[in-house]
């Protein structure tokens, strides 16, 4: 028989280091490279690949910053918690609507707990494999146009997928991100490689590699302000 989605996510909860060690992380600090591809394009007329700075800066469950440094200069998401915004060469503003949602989901892949919504809200489907891994498939409809499938491996009990469906007028579109070479950071158990790829177009397939990860460095709160 399947396990329960309690016993699921307890497993899940336990195998990150607990709830209570990620309550000792105020900030995290993650510093790597994002390999994307970027123009110019190549004979076939697809982008050629490029590997850049990436780092990720979490404080606290609501403030986050990413930047990532592109040949056009550099490029930042932020939240101060109210507002969430991006920055580039040519201005900052702020997000909402769709956009919105869209850049939350982004900052939540690099969260301790990558897993929202209550258990009565979910549903075990049955097993799937990713790669060699068998994992547990539990799926949250998020509205009536959104549903995130979470996959977990069933010997760790570490989340190795998540898999939202968007449901648009055209066609669906999922949005796949897959967490790899997890590693303990001070009693807690993060994902180095995280792989992300949108609908089936080449141009926002993106591996992201961490380098460094560190807890509870000391980052002021200016830093998630709107510029």
């Amino acid at each position: 028989p399947l396990p329960t989605v309690e016993q699921i996510l307890a497993k899940y909860f336990a195998a990150v280091g607990g709830k209570d060690a990620v309550a000792k992380s105020k900030t995290t600090v993650m510093k790597g490279t994002i390999e994307m591809p970027e123009e110019p394009k190549d004979e076939t007329g697809r982008w050629a690949s490029a590997t850049r700075p990436y780092e990720v800066t979490l404080k606290e469950s609501d403030k986050y910053l990413i930047t990532m440094t592109l040949a056009q200069g550099v490029a930042e998401l932020g939240s101060n918690g109210e507002a969430v915004w991006v920055r580039r060469s040519t201005g900052a503003r702020k997000l909402s609507g769709a956009t919105l949602e869209r850049h939350r989901r982004i900052a939540a892949r690099y969260a301790v707990i990558k897993v929202v919504g209550q258990p009565s809200q979910m549903k075990v489907l049955g097993t799937e494999k990713i790669g060699n891994r068998e994992a547990y498939v539990v799926a949250l409809v998020v509205d009536s146009d959104t549903t995130t499938k979470f996959f977990f491996d069933t010997q760790t009990g570490l989340l190795l997928r998540k898999l939202t469906t968007m449901r648009t007028i055209l066609a669906p579109i999922p949005e796949q991100v897959d967490f790899e070479d997890y590693r303990d950071v001070d009693g807690i158990k993060l994902p180095f490689t995280v792989h992300t790829s949108e609908a089936t177009a080449t141009f926002n397939t993106t591996t992201i590699r961490f380098t460094e990860i560190r807890h509870n460095v000391a980052v002021n709160d200016d830093v998630f302000n709107l510029p």
